[in-house]
């Protein structure tokens, strides 16, 4: 959380526009998320600050003004799923030899 957010204040100190503040938050911010999102338990009050705190407007829908951000919740069950899906195709592998 502490890199993530010396990142983003970072490139908030830069004139962006609302679609920049999105690519880097895409970019920079999620990227630093998403392996401990995918491998580890994330307890919901954490979720609940990134995302308060980062996609409060992004995530909005495009006729709301918004981005279509990503929601850190969304993508950490997706990715907790995917695991299912992995775990699920490794004893199909197994069983078949």
């Amino acid at each position: 959380m502490q890199k993530l957010d010396t990142i983003l204040d970072i490139w908030n100190a830069r004139n962006l526009t609302l679609f920049g503040r999105c690519l880097i938050t895409k970019s920079l911010g999620i990227s630093k998320l998403v392996h401990s999102i995918s491998t580890l338990v994330i307890p919901k009050d954490c979720v609940k600050v990134v995302n308060s705190s980062i996609f409060k407007v992004m995530s909005l829908d495009y006729e709301k003004g918004g981005l279509r951000a990503p929601s850190i919740e969304i993508m950490r069950k997706s990715l907790k799923l995917a695991w299912i899906s992995r775990f699920l195709d490794c004893e199909l592998t197994h069983a078949e030899s």
